[in-house]
Formats: structure tokens, sequence, C-alpha cells
């Protein structure tokens, strides 16, 4: 978290349009994440379906 740290002291001393980059690609960061729960969230859904179908293979 040491690195995270030093990336944000630097944004701050940088101009306004950087701080703009910098919140959407959080925003960006952030939406990708909640995709990647959800796509697990189905996955393991579907495996948990499958284990009680028993479908063969």
């Amino acid at each position: 978290m040491k690195g995270r740290e030093t990336d944000d002291t630097r944004a701050l001393s940088m101009p306004r349009t950087s701080h703009f980059s910098r919140d959407l690609l959080h925003h960006i960061y952030a939406s990708g994440k909640l995709r990647n729960s959800i796509v697990l969230a189905a996955y393991t859904g579907i495996i948990h379906c499958a284990k009680h179908l028993h479908v063969p293979g």
C-alpha cells in the first residue's frame, strides 16, 4: 500500500486535468471490479446448479 500512497500524493500535486483522469481511471477500475464480481457470482452459481443437476461430463 506504500506505492499507492505515493501515487495519491503525487496526483494531489498535479494539475486539475490529471486529477480528473485519475478519477476516471478509478471509476473504470471500480466498475471493472464490480463486473468481475458479477461474472464470478454467475460462474459459481452455474457450477452450483450443475452439481445439483448431476450433468454428465
